[in-house]
């Protein structure tokens, strides 16, 4: 991760606007069978990743314009026993996010996440351009710390 954004720095500059993060691993598993090991594997790519990608951008980070964007899911607020470790993972980011925008809003940055309640898939409400529409409504307005993106 540090690596890939050191060379996303090194090509597009050190002014940085915008950071999304959007990585997940997706494992099925109930939690009283998943093994430890890949339980730990999937916190670090779905929670502790958006930490490091923060923490390496944030001293790069545009004062007063920059956003930290974080996509979640539904999952954070309706866990789903097949998927723990996913279940988890998208209620620690969505944990993260509040206390990243707790801290980070007074010092003049924006931290939210968009919980994604649904499945991504295009030609639907959830297509990938209208998520990505919702991201940027997020970063221009930069009012709630979480927006839940779900068909009405």
């Amino acid at each position: 991760m540090k690596n890939a954004l050191s060379e996303v720095r090194a090509a597009f500059g050190d002014e940085i606007e915008i950071l999304l993060y959007n990585a997940a691993s997706i494992r099925p598993g109930l939690p009283s069978t998943i093994g430890v090991e890949d339980f730990v594997y999937d916190f670090k790519v779905n929670v502790a990743g958006a930490l490091i990608a923060v923490q390496e951008i944030l001293p790069f980070m545009k004062k007063e314009s920059g956003s930290i964007l974080l996509t979640g899911g539904g999952l954070a607020l309706y866990p789903n026993a097949e998927v723990a470790s996913l279940s988890v993972g998208k209620a620690g980011l969505r944990n993260l996010t509040y206390s990243l925008n707790q801290e980070l809003t007074p010092k003049g940055f924006y931290v939210g996440t968009l919980t994604i309640n649904g499945f991504v898939q295009e030609d639907t409400y959830f297509s990938g351009d209208k998520i990505a529409g919702a991201l940027f409504d997020m970063h221009e307005n930069k009012g709630d710390v979480e927006v839940v993106y779900e068909e009405a």
